[in-house]
């Protein structure tokens, strides 16, 4: 990454947007209703980008001789860490 000194600037639009999500990570509780009425104006009048999936599922391919796996739900680093799995005799 050339830290913006290659490339070229971004429309003014998606510059406005990108600093309104910087500036949502710390504020106050009211300076937040108004940025976030303007973060989401900002967002349904452009198409910055497209979600093509939401709560994708993500397989997990585990040896049957492993236990204490759980066979439904999320894959998180907690559900499956290694202190809490064990191999069958």
């Amino acid at each position: 990454m050339t830290n913006g000194k290659e490339g070229e600037k971004p429309p003014k639009v998606e510059k406005e947007f990108f600093d309104l999500v910087n500036r949502l990570i710390v504020v106050s509780l009211q300076e937040r209703e108004g940025l976030v009425e303007k973060y989401r104006d900002l967002f349904y009048e452009n198409l910055f980008f497209i979600p093509v999936a939401q709560k994708v599922k993500c397989p997990m391919i585990m040896s049957k001789k492993l236990g204490n796996i759980p066979h439904a739900g999320f894959a998180t680093l907690t559900r499956y860490a290694g202190e809490q799995l064990f191999f069958r005799q």
